[in-house]
């Protein structure tokens, strides 16, 4: 390809690490967010044999974890920060 400089491969940096156990509001995220979809798919493929409860259940669940994520959005902003993270 033209422009493409293979003599410097790409190296990327150290990854971030997950938050700390502690962190309750990241982890209710990852639950809400991996649960409620579960508990959806169970409720819909076991229809005969399982309470519509379940429907419900996860669909809160995946509401509440969408609303731990966007509580953990950061407040303020930086002069000149256009929002993007690479």
């Amino acid at each position: 390809m033209l422009g493409v400089d293979d003599a410097e491969p790409f190296v990327p940096g150290p990854t971030a690490a997950l938050p700390p156990a502690t962190d309750r509001t990241f982890w209710l995220a990852v639950v809400g967010l991996v649960l409620g979809p579960v508990m959806l798919v169970v409720a819909v493929l076991g229809r005969d044999g399982v309470s519509p409860w379940w429907a419900w259940l996860g669909i809160g669940l995946m509401v509440v974890g969408f609303g731990a994520l966007v509580t953990r959005l950061p407040r303020e902003r930086d002069d000149g920060d256009d929002g993007a993270r690479l």
